[in-house]
């Protein structure tokens, strides 16, 4: 008898699980910015970086409103005047957001970007009804311009090559010698 009820509370548990299953939150947001690899820009610079809304379990497209929540001191703005999202089943859509790091800021302050998305769903009736959401958070960290994600190695200056060098004064301390040896004989 005990073992029949341990198999009708297994068989239970398992029906609420495959029930709830559908309900849960079917979205989420891809980053390449994390606490160990803050986006790294210095005093000036700017960059655009996406944020990847993935829409992989469901059956159907939805359709997501963002919202910068705290923008780290006025550095993050989002790119896009519509900032509802539709996203398709098994698909990712990028979303833009502007960092722009002001001339005065102070170098070693960490900003940290936090944007929130939130599920629309339509419902009967044409009311709206929000259903559900996620949270985004990166670091950008003000360092100076040779540590920035920017910064570009300045090409070498041209001149001529250290092979080739070498080569010319060889040929040249050959001409000379086979010429001074020339004049003694």
């Amino acid at each position: 008898m005990k073992k029949s009820k341990q198999v009708i509370i297994g068989g239970l548990f398992a029906f609420l699980i495959a029930f709830l299953m559908p309900f849960s939150l079917a979205f989420g947001v891809v980053n390449s910015y994390w606490d160990d690899m803050p986006l790294r820009l210095a005093p000036g610079e700017s960059k655009t970086v996406f944020l990847g809304l993935q829409n992989m379990l469901g059956g159907e497209a939805m359709t997501l409103k963002a919202e910068i929540t705290d923008d780290g001191g006025g550095i993050a703005t989002l790119v896009d005047t519509n900032l509802d999202y539709l996203v398709p089943l098994g698909d990712e859509i990028g979303v833009p957001i502007r960092i722009e790091v002001p001339e005065d800021a102070k170098r070693g302050v960490t900003h940290m970007i936090t944007t929130s998305f939130t599920q629309i769903s339509t419902g009967g009736g044409g009311m709206v009804h929000l259903t559900g959401g996620i949270v985004s958070r990166f670091p950008v960290e003000i360092v100076g311009e040779r540590d920035s994600e920017l910064y570009v190695q300045p090409e070498p200056k041209e001149g001529i090559p250290g092979f080739w060098f070498i080569l010319i004064a060889i040929t040249v301390t050959l001409i000379v010698f086979t010429l001074a040896r020339r004049r003694k004989h």
